[in-house]
C-alpha cells in the first residue's frame, strides 16, 4: 500500500515539474512588452536605414534628430490618449465635457503638425528632400508591414 501511494506521489511530482517546465518555456517564446517594443524598434531602425541608403555622415546626424522626434511624439500621444481614456471613463458626459474632448482632439492635432513641421525643417537640414520623401513613405510601408505581421499571427492563433 505504501508503495503506491509513493507512486503515486512520485507521478504526481513529475506531473507538475512537467508542467511548470513547459509553463516556463512558453513564457520564454513570448516576450514581455519592453522586449517587444525594443524589436519593433530595432526592425524600423534597419528599415529605414535601407530605404533611405543613408550615408555614415547622414545616419549620425539623423538618427539623434529622429529619436528626439520620436520621444516628443510619442509623449504627445500618451497624454492626448490619457485624456481620451478619461473621458471615455465617465458615464454621461455633460455638453462642456464633450465640448473640451472635441477642443482637445483639435488641439491634440494642431500640436503634431506644429511637431512635424519643427523636425522637417531639421530634417532639411541634414537630408536631402528626396531621402526626406523617403522617410515618410518608409514610415508609412513600416506601419503596413507591422499590422500585416500582428494579422498573420492573429491568423495563426485562429487554426
Amino acid at each position: 500500500m505504501k508503495t503506491l501511494h509513493q507512486l503515486r506521489n512520485i507521478v504526481s511530482v513529475i506531473l507538475i515539474s512537467m508542467i511548470a517546465i513547459s509553463i516556463v518555456n512558453a513564457q520564454e517564446k513570448i516576450p514581455p512588452p519592453q522586449k517587444k517594443r525594443d524589436l519593433i524598434e530595432a526592425q524600423k531602425v534597419a528599415f529605414i536605414t535601407q530605404q533611405l541608403d543613408l550615408t555614415p555622415k547622414e545616419s549620425q546626424t539623423f538618427w539623434p534628430v529622429y529619436n528626439e522626434y520620436q520621444d516628443k511624439l510619442r509623449d504627445l500621444n500618451k497624454a492626448h490618449r490619457i485624456k481620451t481614456e478619461a473621458y471615455a471613463a465617465q458615464q454621461n458626459p455633460t455638453e462642456k465635457q464633450a465640448e473640451e474632448m472635441v477642443d482637445a482632439q483639435i488641439v491634440h492635432e494642431q500640436n503634431l503638425l506644429d511637431l512635424k513641421k519643427t523636425y522637417l525643417i531639421q530634417y532639411k537640414a541634414i537630408l536631402p528632400e528626396i531621402k526626406i520623401v523617403k522617410l515618410y513613405k518608409a514610415e508609412a510601408d513600416f506601419r503596413k508591414f507591422l499590422l500585416k505581421q500582428l494579422r498573420d499571427k492573429r491568423k495563426e492563433g485562429i487554426k
